[in-house]
């Protein structure tokens, strides 16, 4: 017997017991429903083995002088979790922690309140390695806090809301099997978004073909797709579910870039994404300019490893590459390179706001679009068509036909232009998802993060290895 199936016929009795677990509830000090603390979770068996000290977050809450049903709240959202972090963990925010971030900027855009929050969340998401996760708990409680304003907010029914508190994000690691029968049996109604249905109902069809099939080879394949979906669909469950009005959505997987309106479909285009040293943040934006002809402001880590080496080989290296020095810096040279044929954003660039300096852009090298693989800038998403993309942001704007678009790319001057109505932009990292033709599609883990949570989601896999 394969080995999902088999995990799912022999180890039912541990789904059941959190099943249970779960409808074992008391009412807190505010009247709300809250579980009881599951001890049974350890850093054994946890999502994250980070845990942090119940007094620890009541003291927070006494500080912040929080109300009993957001207190309670909170502490439902950790008994379940046996008190483990949720955000934050020793290799950096984990991926839920990426995710609700983008699904709340993409909901409240320029709403958004509190920035230094946000602050300290970009600079977790940049870090490859947090030595001390209770060193940042006031971060973790901040954005529990969020969590379950959000909740509070977002579902008015009691079931759907404590769903989406206590359950949408893991708690113990499962065998893949373990998952599988959760998935099946989890109550999400009202919270999934159409993406994670049309993934599940995929799901559900694999698995019917896994059962009838006596074939050991297509088994063994199946069962690799079927836990591939599995770590999709816990990235599927944060996504924000647009059924109305523009938005635009990079799949970094597949380099590809997506523009909808509602669910139909506008036009996609190839992208260039960042190389694995490099990768791509996932997070959400509104893109509300286009400039023309752009300067490019180097990041001082390219003026450091890159810039500064090359003028100590070659004292012509500025000169050559159309760059100037402007100022100086925590003693590095402010290095720009003017617009022109050399600009390496090409002829235009289309700017959201974000913490990691990352947009779109044209490139003067177009062959990297011909390429099956395209993962090979600094971090940025450079775009296949950027015109049709400018023609695309200024379609409502008279002023700027094709022919005054094209002039403003090539007339060698920065010209900076709002847009009128911002458009939602989603980054997202998405190796198995259901496409407009209801076929499931796959792809390659470029940067390793269903290889990362694999190991945090699952106790064994069939795919993956464990480091």
């Amino acid at each position: 017997m394969n080995k999902i199936l088999c995990s799912i016929l022999t180890l039912s009795v541990t789904f059941l017991f959190i099943s249970c677990a779960s409808d074992d509830r008391q009412k807190g000090g505010s009247g709300r429903s809250i579980p009881f603390r599951d001890s049974t979770l350890t850093d054994s068996n946890a999502y994250n083995p980070v845990f942090l000290d119940s007094m620890a977050m009541e003291a927070f809450i006494k500080d912040q002088h929080l109300d009993d049903t957001l207190a309670d709240g909170i502490r439902g959202f950790y008994n379940v979790r046996n008190y483990q972090f949720a955000w934050i963990a020793g290799d950096g925010l984990t991926e839920q922690a990426l995710s609700f971030k983008s699904l709340f900027d993409f909901e409240n855009g320029d709403s958004v309140s509190g920035r230094k929050l946000d602050a300290q969340l970009d600079d977790l998401a940049t870090s490859e390695r947090i030595t001390n996760p209770n060193a940042h708990l006031n971060t973790e409680l901040m954005f529990t806090w969020r969590f379950v304003n959000y909740a509070d907010r977002t579902y008015s029914d009691e079931t759907d809301r404590n769903v989406f508190i206590e359950q949408f994000l893991p708690v113990r690691k499962m065998t893949p099997g373990e998952r599988l029968d959760y998935i099946k049996n989890e109550k999400n109604s009202s919270v999934a978004s159409s993406a994670y249905t049309k993934l599940k109902s995929k799901l559900l069809s694999l698995t019917d073909s896994l059962s009838a099939s006596p074939d050991s080879l297509k088994q063994d394949s199946l069962n690799g797709v079927i836990e591939k979906i599995l770590l999709n669909l816990e990235r599927m469950r944060w996504m924000p579910d647009p059924q109305n009005g523009h938005y635009i959505l990079v799949n970094i997987p597949e380099f590809m870039l997506h523009v909808r309106n509602g669910a139909e479909k506008v036009f996609d285009m190839n992208v260039v994404v960042g190389k694995e040293a490099n990768n791509t943040i996932l997070f959400s934006s509104r893109l509300n300019h286009v400039v023309f002809s752009p300067y490019w402001n180097l990041p001082r880590s390219i003026v450091k490893n890159e810039v500064l080496p090359a003028m100590e080989k070659n004292k012509n290296y500025l000169t050559d590459n159309n760059m100037e020095i402007t100022g100086e810096q925590n003693g590095l040279p402010v290095v720009r390179q003017l617009p022109g044929p050399k600009n390496s954003l090409g002829k235009v660039k289309f700017l959201f706001p974000n913490g990691f300096n990352i947009y779109f852009h044209d490139t003067p090298n177009k062959t990297s679009f011909n390429k099956e693989k395209r993962a090979f800038s600094h971090g940025c998403v450079r775009l296949g068509e950027p015109k049709k993309m400018a023609e695309y942001l200024l379609r409502d704007n008279n002023e700027w036909t094709s022919e005054k678009i094209e002039q403003a790319m090539n007339s060698g001057t920065e010209k900076w232009v709002k847009v009128k109505d911002p458009v939602p932009v989603m980054i997202t990292y998405y190796t198995a998802w259901v496409d407009e033709n209801d076929s499931l599609r796959l792809a390659e883990d470029i940067y390793g993060h269903d290889k990362k949570m694999a190991a945090k989601l699952f106790t064994s896999t069939y795919s993956y290895a464990q480091d």
